[in-house]
């Protein structure tokens, strides 16, 4: 797992939410206090709000694939011990070092 600080990038966009449980959310607002947490009470929920992301980043999660379904622009983070979730299409990257990620973060996304 990258560390909170590889989010860094992304949560400073004033427009960057976070979804997930409450105690993930937590645990990244103690690196990243001004990002703003959406709770949703089911997928479909979710699927609505990540369909109008212009930019969606995460693990490798339910998220994740609802974003890879909606081929949304995306930025995943996967493990290199499983290769087992890469995003495919010009517009997903899948990102096995911290460094990686950042660099498709700064540049907007990986818009192929």
């Amino acid at each position: 797992r990258f560390s909170y600080d590889t989010y860094r990038e992304a949560a400073r966009d004033p427009d960057a939410i976070f979804l997930g449980l409450p105690d993930e959310y937590e645990a990244m607002r103690k690196y990243h206090p001004t990002l703003k947490y959406v709770p949703t009470s089911d997928f479909l929920k979710a699927a609505e709000i990540i369909a109008g992301c212009r930019l969606f980043v995460g693990n490798q999660s339910g998220l994740s694939s609802i974003a890879e379904g909606l081929k949304v622009p995306r930025l995943i983070e996967c493990c290199r011990e499983a290769h087992n979730a890469f995003p495919i299409g010009p517009r997903g990257r899948g990102c096995l070092f911290a460094e990686e990620m950042t660099h498709w973060i700064k540049r907007g996304g990986p818009y192929g």
